[in-house]
């Protein structure tokens, strides 16, 4: 039961947070120049990125990724779940903000049809 649990915190608990910190660092390779080195973490986010979001992100969206290759990282579904969810939208919202926030271009999710303040 003990090893049931620490798998269960690590897939939904330190795996995310390790996707988050990758991602931060990974997503500057878009600023250019010395950042460009920053790439191969970026492709190791993508890398964790996927499975995440066929299993762990099926529970946090309450939503099942379209089976196209359109929704195959978890920021790509973010925004349809964005455009199309009514109850949790502004949770949703908050998430695809905050990822925006920290991308180069400001545009990491892109979502249009909602007023977002930025």
């Amino acid at each position: 039961m003990t090893t049931v649990l620490v798998w269960l915190w690590m897939a939904f608990v330190v795996i995310p947070m390790l996707l988050g910190v990758l991602y931060v660092a990974g997503i500057q390779y878009q600023a250019g120049g010395v950042c460009l080195g920053l790439a191969p973490l970026a492709l190791i986010a993508w890398a964790i990125d996927i499975p995440l979001n066929w299993s762990v992100f099926i529970v946090y969206l309450w939503d099942i990724p379209k089976r196209s290759l359109s929704e195959w990282t978890i920021s790509q579904r973010l925004a349809r779940v964005i455009s199309e969810s009514g109850r949790m939208k502004s949770d949703y919202l908050r998430l695809a903000l905050a990822l925006n926030a920290l991308c180069p271009h400001q545009d990491h999710v892109k979502f249009k049809g909602v007023a977002h303040g930025g």
